[in-house]
């Protein structure tokens, strides 16, 4: 239960810096274009690049998948389904 957790908690700062970054593009496009969000390139740097290089970092060191257990099978409706990949096809794994 403590890596279902984990993977909300990733998950929630992932939609935060990415909502942060909306909301920033979002009153730059209001600002006027004279304003100090539109001239200065420090702005730029700090609200947009550095968040989605943490965005970047977070998603490849602290990817949700890696919490996931794929082993548990699927629930339906409340009820333990057991599938696999294909559900009784025989399926070629072709190699790109």
């Amino acid at each position: 239960m403590r890596q279902h957790g984990t993977v909300i908690i990733i998950t929630y700062a992932m939609v935060g810096l990415i909502m942060f970054t909306n909301v920033f593009r979002t009153a730059q496009i209001f600002a006027k274009t004279t304003s100090k969000v539109w001239i200065e390139e420090s702005y730029f740097w700090g609200f947009v690049v550095v968040i989605l290089v943490a965005y970047n970092c977070l998603w490849h060191i602290m990817h949700p998948g890696r919490f996931i257990d794929l082993s548990e099978g699927c629930y339906e409706n409340g009820q333990k389904r057991e599938t696999s990949i294909g559900e009784g096809q025989d399926r070629e794994v072709r190699q790109l």
